[in-house]
């Protein structure tokens, strides 16, 4: 499992935030891109996720 965290971690972070964007950005804008960066950190850890029950609750609180 953390090897799932650390992957979907790094590509979040470094793939999809422009940190120099992110302090010009309406609040609007920040508010989708923040969606955007869930969704797609549950894209690489889903499966993860779903395999235990403890993944299951976090996944349903996210």
């Amino acid at each position: 499992m953390p090897l799932h965290l650390l992957v979907a971690y790094y590509v979040v972070d470094h793939a999809f935030v422009n940190n120099r964007k992110l302090a010009k950005m309406d609040d609007k804008k920040f508010w989708i891109h923040f969606i955007w960066v869930v969704l797609i950190f549950l894209a690489f850890t889903f499966d993860v996720f779903l395999s235990s029950p403890l993944g299951i609750l976090l996944l349903i609180l996210s």
